[in-house]
């Protein structure tokens, strides 16, 4: 789990200065997601298709208009880990 959260974080700093809207969050739900499908791909998590293995949410279900305001994003990952 440790190494899932680091590995997003370091993968999406480059989002750090974008700005908070629509184009910011597809482009980070669709980085997560090629870095889940590739763990997923190696076997790190469990799944018969990627929609068994894991979820992102990014936008508007997790980030209200007052996130945006103070420059926050939010963004949910759930996955299903081998072990």
């Amino acid at each position: 789990v440790l190494f899932l959260e680091r590995s997003l974080r370091q993968g999406l700093e480059w989002a750090a200065h974008e700005p908070n809207d629509e184009p910011l969050w597809d482009g980070m739900r669709a980085s997560a997601d090629g870095f889940l499908e590739e763990l997923w791909r190696a076997g790190a998590l469990m799944g018969h298709s990627p929609r068994d293995a894991w979820f992102v949410q990014c936008g508007r279900q997790t980030t209200t208009d007052a996130d945006i305001a103070r420059g926050h994003l939010n963004m949910v990952v759930g996955f299903a880990p081998v072990r």
